[in-house]
């Protein structure tokens, strides 16, 4: 990197040589800036090339896969830890948390083991007794499949982290819903941690998962099959599941899955203990709220529930609340909506006689007006009409991907772009990449000096007449020709793309200590090397002006080069934690602010030489807004596309991601690695029941 840094100082440094020079040397700066720029290209190349051999087929120490599993769990422990919190409707650690209890299942298939009863507290004991480590976690909706598998995986964490551990297998939660059961789970467990964690590369994941090193907490079994035109794909993921190996036993692994949907109907998942989350007791209830209240006056308001659970736990105005407050969802739902000004009291008793259904569609609707009320944003208010709107907005549009196979609760900015419409958006894309090139090719047409040069007959004039600077015209002007008409090509096929990822970086990370680094060992190798380069070429070839001003141009455009490669180094994902799902997209923007000004600076460098200043200038400027906008970042760009479009029909907000942030905070959505979901399946469903109805 420091060769290529110094090699693109010093052809840099030639710039300001050759526009000084005599008409008759002016052939030896621009022929030494072309072997530069050779150069340049070749090691910029090798590097790439050997970057790529090295992340797919080097040898990784087992050293490094202990760094890498030591910096996944620090990353899964601080973001699953305060995701517990938020699932268990806690939003202090020392609030009291339900005891979830739960009892194994006994089933024809052959199991993993496990006492015959357990709860929340037990559950990582529990699960170390359990050989080989297979465990699914059945439940009613709401019962707390999710709470108690994080849970779990925080403690796990906890454990390792705190040394008593530190070889064990490290738990990450994913969302099967992602799931396609046409690849293995190996290789995908490989893609979603390499999403969340870039920097450490695909090889050294793979390493990690096929080692074991992981430890799947699978999440949602019952979700892979949410629409009609999914059927059959839940009993093929439970055998991509069953093919889960870790030498000549079952790989571990923990599934959730709701009871109703794990079935005889389906192949179970072998050699696992299956337990099954019990309906909360009129105790546990009351002792949940009361540990919630935090004025005098909420025991008045929660008299009349309290009061039947307490006095008289088995009759009939208490079974009735049981019923209603079985499970901790609800439960949260219940004390959300008090806080918000609900009423949920009259809710679950007044309102009894209706329907289970119904009763907590009432809950659910206080639940979003709570979450409005008690979470403004930034000193100002969401109305509960326009979040109601967009959350049945987003809702609707995992039900579409549902239909379509994809994944019907995860949504992932730069993917979601097809809300708006796919050929819609890919047509404004298309349109956007036309004009954007039309007007780099015109800008840097119109600033040329005299165009009628360029023309055919006086092009070839000119070579005959000029011979001995046919090489080096020609040189400057290759990379300017291929630059003209290679980066629109390029710009095309990348448009036409029906699916795009983004670019890795993230310029908060030149706030680390990894990020400085980078960037100041890039500059001081520009400056350095460029130096150097700028006193050669003043001692070897008599520079006009002198050998301190070469010396002084050589160090500037040096500095300038390694400050460009030391920005790229130093901004990439390498010294980061898992990316939160609006670093995704914005770091593919950055990535076109990074990228795009190194690109410029090629085509400005090369521009100059063949032309003029002006040219130079223009061509630098044109090169950098098609490489961001055309080339680089497309997620974003159709992410941002997307997001415009719904905002000027009122569907979505302008600023959409931080919509997603704020419900998140308020307790509506949650985070599942790059991709937000809803915070249960219950409020996806009915919101998107409310939008149909609407």
């Amino acid at each position: 990197m420091s060769l290529a840094v110094g090699l693109l100082g010093g052809a840099f440094a030639l710039v300001p040589w050759a526009h000084l020079s005599s008409d008759t040397s002016f052939d030896r700066p621009v022929g030494w800036s072309n072997i530069l720029a050779f150069l340049v290209g070749l090691v910029a190349l090798l590097i790439q090339v050997a970057t790529v051999v090295l992340d797919r087929y080097g040898i990784v120490s087992s050293a490094k896969l202990a760094e890498a599993a030591d910096f996944i769990a620090a990353s899964v422990h601080h973001v699953e830890g305060a995701e517990l919190l938020r699932l268990a409707g806690t939003d202090r650690p020392e609030a009291r948390r339900i005891n979830l209890r739960f009892r194994r299942v006994f089933t024809s298939y052959q199991t993993a083991g496990g006492a015959p009863t357990g709860s929340l507290e037990e559950v990582l004991g529990y699960y170390r007794s359990l050989q080989p480590g297979r465990m699914v976690i059945l439940g009613d909706p709401g019962s707390g499949k999710t709470v108690l598998a994080t849970y779990l995986l925080v403690e796990l964490l906890e454990q390792r982290l705190s040394s008593n551990s530190p070889g064990d297998p490290v738990p990450v939660k994913f969302s099967l819903s992602g799931f396609d059961p046409a690849q293995s789970l190996d290789a995908w467990i490989c893609e979603q941690l390499t999403a969340r964690f870039p920097a450490l590369g695909r090889r050294v994941v793979t390493e990690l998962v096929s080692r074991r090193q992981i430890l799947p907490i699978l999440d949602g079994l019952d979700e892979v099959e949410r629409e009609p035109e999914t059927a059959g794909r839940q009993a093929r993921v439970v055998e991509a599941v069953n093919a889960y190996f870790d030498g000549s036993r079952a790989g571990r692994l923990v599934v959730t899955c709701r009871s109703s949907a794990y079935s005889d109907q389906i192949a179970a998942i072998d050699i696992a203990t299956s337990i099954m989350l019990e309906p909360l007791e009129a105790g546990e209830i009351a002792a949940y709220l009361t540990g919630h209240m935090r004025q005098r006056g909420d025991e008045l308001a929660w008299f009349d529930v309290l009061a039947p659970l307490r006095s008289d736990p088995t009759g009939e105005a208490a079974c009735k609340i049981v019923r209603q407050l079985a499970t901790p969802w609800v439960l949260t739902l219940a004390i959300a909506a008090y806080r918000g000004g609900g009423d949920p009291v009259e809710v679950l008793l007044r309102q009894s006689a209706q329907s289970g259904d119904a009763a907590q569609d009432l809950l659910l609707e206080q639940f979003v007006r709570s979450a409005v009320v008690l979470h403004p944003r930034g000193g100002m208010q969401y109305e509960e009409r326009q979040v109601l709107g967009w959350l049945a907005a987003v809702a609707a549009y995992l039900r579409e991907q549902a239909a379509r196979g994809g994944s019907g609760v995860d949504l992932v900015l730069h993917q979601s772009w097809s809300i708006a419409g796919e050929r819609r958006v890919r047509r404004l894309h298309a349109t956007l990449a036309a004009v954007g090139v039309a007007a780099a090719i015109v800008s840097t047409l119109a600033s040329i000096p005299d165009p009628r040069a360029f023309s055919g007959p006086q092009l070839l004039r000119y070579l005959h007449t000029v011979g001995h600077l046919e090489t080096t015209f020609v040189g400057a002007a290759l990379v300017v020709v291929v630059g003209t008409f290679g980066l629109p090509l390029l710009a095309a096929r990348h448009v036409s793309r029906a699916q795009v990822e983004p670019s890795r970086m993230g310029w908060s990370h030149l706030f680390t200590s990894k990020g400085r680094r980078g960037l100041v060992i890039g500059a001081g190798a520009g400056l350095v090397m460029g130096s150097g380069f700028g006193l050669v070429i003043g001692l070897t070839e008599g520079l006009p002006i002198g050998v301190g001003a070469g010396v002084l141009g050589g160090a500037a455009s040096g500095f300038i080069a390694g400050l460009a490669f030391g920005l790229a180094s130093g901004t990439d994902w390498s010294s980061a934690k898992q990316p939160r799902p609006r670093e995704v997209v914005r770091g593919d923007l950055q990535h076109w602010a990074t990228h795009g000004f190194m690109v410029g600076l090629v085509g400005a460098a090369a521009g100059t030489v063949a032309v003029g200043v002006p040219y130079g200038a223009a061509v630098g400027i044109a090169a950098w807004v098609v490489h961001g906008l055309l080339i680089g970042p497309i997620a974003a760009v159709r992410y941002y596309l997307a997001v415009a479009i719904c905002a000027g029909q009122r569907q979505l907000p302008a600023r959409f991601g931080a919509f997603l942030d704020w419900a998140v905070s308020a307790g509506l959505l949650r985070t599942s690695g790059i991709a937000y979901q809803f915070r249960h399946g219950e409020l996806q469903s009915w919101l998107d029941r409310e939008a149909a109805g609407a």
